[in-house]
């Protein structure tokens, strides 16, 4: 999840609330864009930031675009409500094409606390969590409730090995010279394909993939789950050959042979289709997150025997005596959290064990 500091100004210079479009896998330019903010933490809602628009016919600093098919929300915070707020985004793909509309969260967060947005990372909003149960402590602020909410959200990305949001990388990776890359996280669109090799002459050159010729194993964003590419993220040359022998430089669709040669650019992260380009945080993530968050807030130390489900397996007073469930018991995967309703989860998002190098197309 975006945030933005209190205070703090998202632009081209520090792009916290942006927008990306793909399609088929690579990022491509919109006709149009613009965005409202909606501020959350009152009932109901105000308008914080009135209809914006986008220049998408400029590239940073001159407009809004950061890169193909990615732009900035230009927000200033100053004076913001702490919490949950909602950007609309409204975007045309093609001149004369329909409006279409994403809807995301972002938090505002004390700049006391993390400095700047970039610093804060949490797969919950505070307002969906309040939703859910978890109220602010006695004598606490809402910033309480976004640490938890962070802390948990580290422990997640921790123990599933993956990120839960779209983010922009640079990825480098070996080559053996094959026609197919695998990839570290889940595809959502490609800038780039970067290769550096040798030349002739014995001097280094580095040249760019012609995107047109790969395809992208992103299928869950096109409505095909199975088999699930986030599982198996790759890059393939789709032709055996170039028919116009337009890119032998890059050894006649194969990547070059190499160490740390290839670089690959673009927004990658483990998210549900929804509709949208880019995918959103899975419910299931969100959900646990919450869990998480709601037992450290309110048994910071681990004392109550009541929020240490799979810790501790029974205990007795005086007047009675209980007994926990563990994961033996409800069939699920035992984990680190001791939580079976936790643990459950963690197990079927895990990052499956594979090697980021290139190999034979499957």
């Amino acid at each position: 999840m975006q945030a933005v500091a209190r205070g703090e100004v998202s632009s081209c210079a520090n792009p916290l609330i942006t927008f990306a479009y793909q399609a088929n896998g690579l990022l491509a330019n919109v006709a149009s864009l613009r965005f409202s903010v909606d501020d959350l933490t009152v009932t109901p809602s105000v308008v914080r930031q009135g209809n914006t628009i986008v220049d998408v016919g400029a590239g940073c600093p001159a407009g809004d675009r950061l890169a193909i098919g990615q732009y900035v929300a230009d927000i200033n915070a100053a004076g913001w409500a702490l919490g949950t707020h909602e950007i609309i985004w409204r975007y045309i793909v093609t001149v004369g094409g329909p409006e279409l509309v994403v809807r995301r969260r972002f938090e505002v967060v004390d700049e006391a606390v993390w400095g700047g947005g970039r610093q804060y990372l949490s797969y919950a909003d505070s307002a969906r969590a309040r939703q859910l149960g978890m109220a602010i402590p006695a004598g606490g602020s809402i910033t309480d409730i976004q640490r938890e909410l962070e802390l948990a959200s580290r422990m997640v990305e921790d123990l599933t090995g993956r990120f839960f949001d779209p983010r922009r990388e640079v990825m480098r990776f070996d080559s053996k010279g094959e026609r197919s890359l695998k990839l570290f996280h889940p595809i959502i669109g490609l800038q780039e394909i970067g290769v550096t090799g040798i030349s002739s002459t014995d001097t280094e050159i580095r040249t760019t993939v012609n995107l047109n010729l790969v395809e992208v194993y992103n299928r869950h964003l096109r409505g095909q789950i199975d088999p699930d590419d986030r599982d198996d993220p790759k890059i393939t040359y789709a032709l055996e050959f170039d028919p116009a022998s337009v890119i032998a430089s890059i050894e006649g669709l194969r990547f070059a042979r190499g160490v740390m040669n290839i670089d690959v650019t673009g927004i990658f992260g483990y998210t549900d289709p929804d509709g949208t380009p880019s995918g959103q945080t899975p419910q299931a993530i969100q959900r646990v997150v919450v869990l998480l968050a709601q037992s450290s807030l309110t048994d910071p130390l681990g004392q109550n025997p009541a929020s240490s489900a799979g810790v501790i397996k029974s205990y007795r007073t005086r007047d009675q005596a209980i007994s926990f469930m563990t994961p033996k018991d409800t069939g699920t995967p035992t984990g680190a959290t001791g939580d079976p309703r936790v643990d459950a989860v963690l197990a079927r998002y895990h990052r499956p064990p594979h090697f980021a190098a290139t190999g034979p197309v499957m």
